[in-house]
């Protein structure tokens, strides 16, 4: 009987045979086993099996195969044994203490060589794209085909820390080949050079371990596995531009078949500008121990689909998760851009972008987005937390969700929407402690407001407008329609907690601002604001179709006007919690089912737990109560439709219509020591008001 006989050495995680110039690998004279850091693997256990199966199969420690071995063969403290083998194997290495070293399948014993499964190219060739006989990367490509299941083996030579396979000639290895690489075993390809290998899981290789160099592209020719940046040796605390430019080819080649780009642990600085996102795909790191630090003055990460080697939009899929983005040098001008160009499904989970603090930086800015889910995800210290849109994109980006992030200590806003459909912030966001506001929503266009259907639910603010920050007053949540012919329109704040201000909450500070806004709810929100000399809600002119339903004042006792509006100077100067600016063209207020907890004087008194003000009240200075309403005069063009459903008061109230300067008063007294005052004296002016089940 023909025997085949197998002896095998190993190195790193794999096999080691001395290499030879005619390209057939004589075997060590012993098999040897190392760790995962290349040390002798001593008193290593290998186990031996058939070929693809769990049965043990018998190795020898003589080549006429007459004296078996144990079974899992023992190693020396050296982490050498004899081992000769027929037939097909299976091996598994493990450590002395059990822990899985590495497995093999297939291994073919020829008669004293390692052949069958395993090809060694010989690093000596001046160009592995070549045919040299039975020696370079394309000798073995050519001999094993497409069909055979072959391991092509990057040997690092005995002699420097790395070995280089050099390619000064393209060539493709098909996806029926392993590519395993020693510790050190890089392949070296010129430039305009493409070398192609299998997909990323064909690669037997260490995250961390550099298996490219050289000015050519290494891509691959399918997408399944990982990529990893180290591979083309991107080093945590390494230089800046030497990794920016390692951190693009290996971006590069994770887009061109959609594969996932994993970032291990570790800071990687890098510079120039920036990296940018091509095509579907995922990026990834294991956290944020996972830091992308840019270094240099443009954008950090661009999701960009109109770039090549995409295919241009629609850009479907796109996915960057669990990791960092900061910056410690260089002055940015943004963390993370999506996108510039029309784009489509695009979300970002559990990523922190943090210290984009230049004027008008951002941690995040949403382009040209169609869909957007960003989830869990931290924006802290930058000028902006996110910058929604800008004044030129109208419509875009379109349902955009915000769900449980947190916008923190940002220099400007925690968020800052100039342009879009469908922005929603829900799923306890928390917004706190940003020097300016917390949400501010702006219309860009006197024609087309490209703003609007937004929906803030279910959130947590605090602490926002910090003491001396520069161009207040702020407010938790700012809505600016952009004039009365182009409104925001058709939005939600609902269940949300606004809480209370900092201790050095500057004065006119507050919790809601908004003008030129129609079709809004303020829903089941809970207010809690202490700060000195703060505002609850501060609304300017031309609103219309603004419900205010069962919101809970939970302490009132040092909320103020805001003293900016001088249309109410010298006058109501004590509590004011809803406040209409003067020059209100339209006004439509509805205050359904809400709650104010404080009491307040009588007649005479100046603070007030619910007020509603339109217009300049001169001579209202002496009316007191729990609530006030007072709407007033404007050119005969106001509109003024206020209505009080089943509203809980603590103490007396007053409602008051006033034309000022008018002739003509009309005072109804209401049960529940609850005063109605109307003053008409313009015959152009209408007034609504409804009051309804009050509670006192």
């Amino acid at each position: 009987m023909i025997r085949k006989i197998i002896a095998l050495t190993l190195m790193a995680f794999f096999f080691l045979v001395a290499p030879v110039f005619a390209g057939v690998q004589f075997i060590y004279p012993k098999f040897q086993g190392f760790d995962n850091n290349g040390n002798p693997l001593s008193w290593g256990l290998l186990y031996t099996y058939a070929a693809n199966s769990s049965t043990a199969k018998a190795t020898y420690s003589d080549k006429g195969l007459t004296a078996a071995n144990a079974n899992p063969v023992v190693l020396n403290s050296r982490g050498e044994a004899v081992v000769y083998g027929t037939g097909q194997y299976k091996f598994i290495l493990r450590d002395s203490a059990g822990s899985l070293i590495w497995t093999f399948d297939f291994l073919d014993g020829i008669g004293g060589y390692l052949g069958g499964n395993f090809y060694f190219p010989d690093a000596g060739q001046a160009d592995q794209g070549i045919a040299v006989e039975s020696v370079t990367v394309k000798d073995f490509v050519d001999a094993i085909g497409v069909t055979k299941t072959a391991t092509i083996v990057f040997s690092r030579g005995s002699t420097g820390n790395t070995t280089d396979y050099t390619f000064l000639t393209s060539e493709t290895i098909p996806s029926n080949i392993t590519c395993q690489f020693e510790q050190g075993a890089r392949v070296s390809i010129a430039i305009t050079k493409t070398l192609t290998l299998p997909s990323p899981a064909n690669i037997i290789a260490q995250p961390n371990q550099q298996i490219k160099t050289g000015s050519g592209i290494l891509t691959f020719s399918t997408g399944a596995g990982r990529i990893y940046p180290g591979w083309w040796g991107v080093v945590s605390g390494g230089a800046a531009v030497t990794n920016a430019t390692a951190l693009a080819e290996s971006i590069t080649a994770a887009e061109v078949n959609d594969s996932i780009w994993h970032l291990p642990a570790g800071t990687y600085a890098y510079n120039g500008v920036g990296l940018t996102l091509t095509g579907d795909g995922i990026v990834e790191g294991e956290g944020f121990s996972s830091i992308l630090d840019y270094q240099g003055n443009g954008v950090a990460v661009t999701m960009d689909p109109t770039l090549p080697p995409g295919t241009g939009p629609p850009y479907e899929g796109a996915l960057i998760r669990d990791l960092a983005i900061n910056t410690t040098a260089g002055t940015p001008t943004g963390g993370l851009y999506l996108s510039p160009v029309t784009s489509k499904i695009v979300n970002v989970d559990h990523v922190m972008v943090h210290g984009f603090s230049q004027v008008n930086a951002y941690g995040i800015k949403i382009g040209k987005v169609v869909s957007c889910k960003v989830t869990n995800s931290n924006f802290q210290s930058n000028y902006y937390g996110a910058q929604v849109g800008e004044a030129t994109l109208y419509y875009l980006p379109t349902s955009t969700t915000f769900s449980n992030c947190r916008f923190r200590q940002n220099a400007k806003h925690g968020v800052n929407a100039n342009s879009g459909v469908g922005i929603t912030f829900t799923d306890n966001c928390v917004i706190e402690s940003n020097f300016g506001s917390g949400i501010v929503l702006t219309g860009n266009d006197s024609n087309t407001p490209g703003l609007g259907n937004t929906k803030i639910v279910r959130n947590h603010f605090e602490n926002n407008g910090r003491s001396g920050a520069v161009g207040g007053p702020y407010y938790d949540i700012v809505i600016l329609g952009f004039d009365a012919g182009a409104p925001l329109s058709y939005n939600l704040i609902a269940d949300n907690f606004f809480g209370a201000g900092p201790a050095g909450y500057d004065a006119g500070n507050g919790s809601i601002k908004y003008s030129n806004i129609w079709y809004t709810n303020f829903r089941d929100n809970y207010f809690s604001v202490v700060a000195p000399a703060a505002t609850d809600v501060s609304v300017g002119g031309n609103n219309r179709f603004v419900d205010w339903w069962h919101n809970i004042i939970l302490d009132v006792s040092a909320v103020t006007k805001d003293g900016t509006n001088t249309f109410i100077s010298g006058s109501l100067t004590g509590k004011v919690n809803l406040q209409l600016g003067a020059g209100t063209v339209y006004s439509t207020h509805v205050l359904s089912g809400s709650f104010a907890v404080d009491a307040c004087a009588a007649n005479g008194a100046t603070n007030y737990d619910i007020a509603v003000l339109t217009e300049d009240p001169a001579s209202a200075g002496a009316l007191g109560g729990g609530i006030v309403l007072v709407t007033g005069w404007d050119g005969g063009r106001t509109r003024h439709f206020v209505d009080l459903v089943s509203f809980t008061y603590a103490a007396v109230a007053v409602i008051n219509t006033h034309s000022v300067g008018g002739a003509d008063a009309r005072t109804y007294s209401l049960s529940g020591n609850l005063t109605l005052q109307m003053k008409l004296a313009n015959s152009g002016l209408t007034y609504r008001v409804r009051v309804s089940q009050l509670t006192h």
